[in-house]
C-alpha cells in the first residue's frame, strides 16, 4: 500500500484549530485528495484487491462522502478548483502544468484567489499542505502564499521535478519515494 499511496497522494491539507483559553473546541479537518484514484480503489468504498486500513479507519471515525465531482480530469485544474471553490480558468489554471515546457512557466494558482486554507485561518486554524502541490513553481504560487502555514512536499510531478521541500527549503534533490515521504507528516 505504501507505494500505491505514495504514487497517488496529492494533497493532505491538515487544519488544526489553535485553541485559546475559554474557546469552544473545534474539530480537526483533513482533506485527502488523490490523483488517479477511483471510487472503488479504497477498501471502505468497495476495493477488494488493495487493503487500506488507515483510510478505512478515518472514514469510520469521521465523515465519509459518497458523491464528489470535479471540474477537470487532470490534477492542476482540479486542485485549483478544490482549493478555491471556483472554476479552474478563473483561478489561472485551465490546463495541467508541465514546468518542463517553457510555455508553462507562468501558470499557477492566481494569488488573488481565496483558498480553503485562507478561510480556515480566519477561523483560527493552523493549516498544512503535504504532498504534490502542482499549482505553479514560481515563488508567487508557493503554498505558503496561498494560506498554508506549512508545506512539506513536491512542487509538481516527480517526472517534472524530483525536488522535495519543507516550507521554502529544499530538503531532497530527489524525493525519496521508496520511504513514503509524501504521505508522512513531520508535525
Amino acid at each position: 500500500m505504501n507505494r500505491i499511496a505514495t504514487g497517488c497522494l496529492f494533497l493532505l491539507a491538515l487544519c488544526v484549530p489553535l485553541l485559546t483559553q475559554g474557546a469552544e473546541p473545534m474539530p480537526n479537518v483533513i482533506f485527502l485528495l488523490a490523483d488517479d484514484l477511483g471510487y472503488s480503489d479504497v477498501s471502505c468504498y468497495g476495493a477488494t484487491k488493495v487493503q487500506t486500513p488507515h483510510i478505512d479507519r478515518l472514514a469510520a471515525e469521521g465523515v465519509k462522502f459518497t458523491d464528489f465531482h470535479t471540474v477537470a480530469s487532470i490534477c492542476s485544474p482540479s486542485h485549483a478548483a478544490f482549493l478555491t471553490g471556483g472554476y479552474p480558468q478563473r483561478a489561472g489554471l485551465y490546463m495541467g502544468i508541465n514546468p518542463i515546457r517553457k510555455a508553462h512557466w507562468f501558470l499557477g494558482l492566481n494569488a488573488a484567489e481565496i483558498t480553503v486554507a485562507e478561510q480556515f485561518k480566519k477561523r483560527r486554524y493552523k493549516t498544512f499542505m503535504i504532498g504534490k502541490w502542482h499549482l505553479g513553481t514560481e515563488p508567487e504560487f508557493h503554498p505558503l502564499k496561498q494560506g498554508f502555514d506549512s508545506y512539506y512536499g513536491m512542487p509538481c510531478n516527480f517526472n517534472h521535478s524530483p525536488r522535495f521541500f519543507e516550507d521554502e527549503k529544499e530538503i531532497f534533490a530527489k524525493s525519496p519515494l521508496d520511504r513514503g515521504t509524501i504521505g508522512v507528516c513531520p508535525y
